[in-house]
């Protein structure tokens, strides 16, 4: 292994590293990197290359410096000629000694010497091209496997994720993108510009079996997405689930809605649109170049997706902000407790024996080459637990719910979430019975055999119900049962007058339009009910994901078919999606898709 010379170059500012945990190692790859002579000030004297580097970070021990991580780095050289520096791909941990560099295109900077990062490389650079590129961390060696007939090109911008369940990668969206660079002598390459299939925006999801080694490409008809997220998350459901969030449509033409959230159930192969909620009425923005990880509880009542990062829509701005989109709530909250410099394109892992931190590489600013060097170097990381920054690393504090996630859906730090679905209810039977396959499936707190009973600060509603095996006599059942239908011609009752109120109070109700997005405010000054909002982003609804409940992959319709309701409609019904087209123009089914009321 060549060992650089550190002396006099320190890290600027990198981005577009793709990183991966493997025995409590993070491995990142590609990407580009800036570095200064120590000292300087002078964006002139900066040197700009691609990373020729697999860099190895020990996430073993505690840290008690992340400023401290680029210095002690374990470099890796990548071998130039056979495996390509690369960006916007994907890069997995895919067994039990072996990591899988697939997909995105060659990045633009000259790759150097990984002895010196001053020398520029002279050499052909060969786009992926389809091939996929094997590392055994034993052995320290590369393996190319040839394109997949099914996967002949390699998809870049696409959102990525591996299941460990399943032994399954998936990509969804992105583009064929012809290859481009800057040589040695930095004058540009088009490697491709002789050979097809040029720009092509893609609609379905690529799948790689680690087992067999073989990809599929599964036909989905979503609208084209790109630079979006694609979770996995193992806890949920007989094989788990994928979490899609973010992203844009068109080439960045059009920012996705964090206001829905598309659920792939990996066993039935069905994707699922369901709406979201956010506390106090606070949706997070829009946005691309982000990133998301997944955290479940201690107890796998809920199940945390933490977004960070971005661009906003329009690439007006970096954002520094981190959220919780916690199922099966499928409520957003706000964890982030300070604000620091945004980033985008960059690389985020959760770390840790017990997944408590998130550790972030590089990332852009949002200044491109004006934008000043990285205080610190180029790592930081973020306590999930406690939505606080920190700079020293522990590896034994374990996860804990953050307090505004469990204060938003019930329970405690160690779990117990009250808030079970959705506040507007499952968008699909089917859905609600993934999550159902979770639950019975959880590890139970109570010993075998015995019943559940519950603690001090239990409440009735965690749908824990106590057995008693003793038979019950027939003037008891008739009690039960009388019990039962006086108590539902009560809530009945209850629920005739709230409606009836809230009818008239509707009619009181002035609309108002933020950025093309329609909330009702009411006369107090608070919008859909929560508390009074200031200063806050509204989007449009997303109604362009062309899903429909429960659909199978391959009958999503194109969301040319889908119809959009505009304009001012009475409560609850604003941004709906009214109904979705057979292609002989009769109507398959009925969506309530109620995103325009901020809950």
């Amino acid at each position: 292994m060549e060992k650089r010379d550190n002396s006099g170059w320190e890290w600027c500012w990198g981005r577009e590293q793709m990183g991966t945990i493997h025995d409590n190692k993070l491995y990142l790859i590609g990407g580009f990197i800036s570095e200064a002579p120590a000292g300087s000030t002078e964006k002139s004297d900066r040197n700009y290359f691609a990373n020729p580097d697999l860099l190895v970070l020990d996430f073993h021990k505690d840290i008690d410096s992340i400023a401290s991580t680029y210095s002690s780095l374990q470099r890796l050289p990548l071998p130039l000629d056979s495996v390509p520096v690369s960006k916007f791909g994907s890069f997995w941990t895919v067994g039990s000694d072996s990591l899988l560099l697939s997909q995105g295109e060659l990045q633009w900077y000259p790759v150097v010497s990984s002895a010196t990062h001053t020398e520029t490389v002279a050499i052909e650079r060969t786009p992926p091209r389809g091939s996929s590129f094997k590392y055994d961390i034993s052995s320290n060696s590369w393996t190319t496997l040839p394109p997949d007939s099914d996967v002949p090109n390699s998809v870049v911008r696409g959102a990525s994720t591996f299941s460990e369940k399943t032994g399954k990668g998936f990509v969804l969206g992105g583009a064929v993108w012809p290859n481009s660079y800057e040589d040695s002598t930095r004058t540009e390459v088009k490697p491709d510009q002789d050979r097809g299939p040029g720009e092509v925006m893609l609609k379905g999801m690529l799948n790689y079996d680690s087992k067999s080694g073989n990809w599929r490409n599964e036909t989905t008809q979503l609208e084209h997405i790109d630079y979006a997220t694609l979770t996995a998350i193992d806890d949920i459901g007989e094989e788990g689930i994928l979490a899609v969030l973010g992203g844009s449509f068109k080439n960045e033409d059009e920012w996705r809605s964090l206001r829905a959230v598309q659920v792939y159930d990996v066993a039935s192969k069905r994707w699922y649109n369901q709406d979201t909620t956010a506390e106090g009425g606070f949706f997070p923005s829009d946005r691309i170049h982000h990133c998301a990880v997944a955290v479940s509880s201690p107890d796998r009542s809920s199940h945390n997706i933490y977004i960070y990062g971005g661009m906003s829509p329009g690439k007006k701005a970096i954002l520094d902000d981190v959220w919780v989109l916690s199922l099966p709530a499928f409520h957003w909250v706000k964890v982030s407790k300070e604000t620091t410099a945004g980033r985008a394109a960059m690389s985020c892992n959760i770390v840790g024996k017990e997944e408590r931190f998130l550790f972030i590489f590089g990332g852009d600013k949002g200044k491109d080459f004006e934008q000043d060097c990285d205080e610190g170097g180029p790592g930081r990381l973020f306590d999930l637990s406690s939505g606080i920054w920190r700079s020293d690393f522990k590896i034994a504090e374990k996860y804990e719910v953050p307090q505004p996630v469990y204060a938003a859906i019930g329970g405690g730090k160690d779990g117990k979430a009250k808030m079970l679905k959705p506040r507007n209810g499952f968008v699909d039977d089917g859905l609600e019975g993934i999550f159902a396959v979770e639950q019975k499936a959880g590890p139970s707190t109570n010993p075998k055999g015995n019943p559940a009973t519950s603690s001090p600060d239990s409440k009735a509603d965690e749908m824990t119900v106590a057995r008693n095996d003793k038979k019950l006599g027939s003037g008891a059942i008739a009690g039960i049962v009388v019990g039962i239908l006086a108590f539902l011609a009560l809530v009945f009752l209850l629920f005739f007058f709230l409606r009836r109120r809230r009818n008239r109070q509707a009619k009181k109700v002035g609309v108002e339009e933020a950025q093309g997005y329609m909330l009702e405010k009411e006369p107090d000054g608070k919008v859909g009910g929560q508390a009074a909002i200031e200063n806050s982003e509204f989007y449009k609804p997303d109604i362009s994901t062309g899903m429909s409940t429960g659909m199978t992959a391959s009958s999503l319709l194109s969301p040319s078919l889908v119809e959009e309701s505009r304009g001012p409609e009475p409560p609850f019904e604003i941004g709906r999606m009214r109904s979705v087209y057979e292609k002989d123009g009769s109507p398959m089914a009925e969506l309530s898709s109620d995103g325009g009321r901020a809950a």
